[in-house]
């Protein structure tokens, strides 16, 4: 082989190797999840609690947040996802999605706490004494990450709507999903009367089950003003029971009105 072909051969073994990590780790970073930007929240009320000083393990990743689970199996902790390159104009975009999505997850730990299973953010660097903890990605390669100059969220690990709901028809559980289904529906109105909206309607995608207790899990997308009742989450969910267990949608229908 020629010398420009070894150089040819060695380039592509690189970027295959880079595209191997990308894919594996799901494109996260450490880079990905810091910034030296700041926002304007305000620090952290409260003492972190002690589930936040544990190792943690990639878990996936979502439009805003790559997430990670704590070794005790019921701590998720979410890091955003930041962007440090385009124009001007870019970062300004990027920075007002940023103060966005911060606000939101300020909106779920002070007013929906028990609706998402939020427990502790810390959304504003600074010198808070946080310390570091361990995270660990899908190569298992371990991560140290400053806690003080990272903002980063905590929520209580929660069974997807979907995995439960299957679980439920499966075993023949069928009231038991109705109710959980009804729950939801009702987190969906009493939201809605605190004058809290959610512009992300991907209820399949985005709520789950703490044991019983429905939570909105993705909770990037908050905002005060109206909000819509659960008309429409009702005919998403008779939707996927129709695909999914046509068998009892006569049954759910009568049931979620």
């Amino acid at each position: 082989m020629s010398r420009i072909g070894k150089i040819i051969l060695g380039l592509c073994v690189i970027v295959a190797i880079e595209r191997f990590c990308y894919f594996q780790t799901g494109g996260f970073r450490l880079a990905k999840v810091t910034s030296t930007q700041t926002y304007p929240f305000s620090s952290p009320l409260a003492p972190p609690p002690q589930s936040l000083y544990q190792p943690f393990h990639y878990l996936g990743k979502g439009v805003q947040c790559y997430v990670f689970i704590g070794e005790d199996g019921e701590t998720i902790l979410k890091l955003f996802k930041h962007y440090h390159t385009g124009w001007p104009t870019d970062a300004q975009r990027k920075e007002r999605r940023m103060i966005r999505l911060l606000k939101s997850c300020e909106i779920a730990l002070k007013h929906l706490p028990q609706e998402t299973g939020v427990f502790y953010a810390h959304l504003q660097k600074g010198d808070h004494h946080l310390g570091k903890i361990e995270i660990s990605d899908n190569l298992s390669i371990v991560h140290q990450l400053n806690l003080d100059q990272t903002e980063f969220l905590l929520q209580k690990r929660a069974i997807p709507l979907e995995e439960e709901l299957d679980r439920l028809f499966r075993s023949n559980k069928v009231d038991t999903a109705i109710e959980r289904m009804q729950s939801l529906l009702g987190l969906i109105d009493a939201r809605a009367l605190k004058g809290i909206r959610n512009k992300d309607g991907r209820i399949l995608q985005n709520c789950g089950f703490i044991r019983e207790k429905p939570v909105e899990i993705d909770v990037g997308s908050y905002g005060y003003g109206h909000a819509k009742s659960s008309a429409k989450a009702r005919t998403k969910l008779l939707k996927w029971v129709k695909e999914n267990y046509p068998q009892y949608l006569q049954q759910c229908e009568e049931s979620l009105q």
